[in-house]
């Protein structure tokens, strides 16, 4: 809709408002003027649930948009873990960014997301081996796999957790 439009289109809306709003008030009985106030808190409530709703939807989408970029920080930590030959410290201080990471992850699931949070806290046991990766990390390599899947299932299923 063009602006130009938009302008008489507003100003025709308050012209039949300012009318009917002077024939209400102009003659009217009792019942009519509390069937208006009826009609009015309706609309007034209508309009709060609205509200409402927008609200929730701008905080699961700031939620959501959150988790994003902690999976994108979780995934890099994952494509680059420590190579078998590694030093002891470059194990210490991946496994150092990882339990980072998972603090970070959980304590704000915790303060947005209650129901999240022990989702995302379980860490199942590790069946499964990984042949780049040093055994040293190899249970908290799994840990973060399968911490990510979880993170990614809480992302499409926000009307679940948020």
């Amino acid at each position: 809709m063009k602006p130009k439009r938009a302008g008489i289109y507003l100003g025709a809306v308050l012209v039949i408002t300012a009318d009917t709003i002077r024939r209400i008030f102009g003659d009217s009985r009792p019942i009519d003027i509390a069937m208006l106030i009826i009609e009015l808190l309706v609309l007034l409530l209508i309009a709060a649930e609205g509200v409402v709703n927008i609200f929730h939807w701008h905080s699961k989408r700031s939620t959501t948009s959150r988790l994003r970029q902690f999976l994108a920080q979780g995934q890099d930590l994952y494509d680059n873990p420590p190579p078998p030959q590694a030093s002891e410290q470059e194990g210490h201080t991946w496994e150092a960014k990882v339990q980072d990471w998972t603090k970070t992850v959980y304590s704000f699931l915790s303060e947005k997301a209650k129901l999240a949070a022990p989702v995302f806290d379980h860490a199942p046991p590790v069946f499964q081996t990984f042949t780049h990766i040093s055994i040293r990390i190899e249970q908290l390599y799994f840990q973060l796999d399968g911490r990510l899947k979880t993170l990614l299932s809480i992302m499409e299923k926000p009307n679940v957790y948020f």
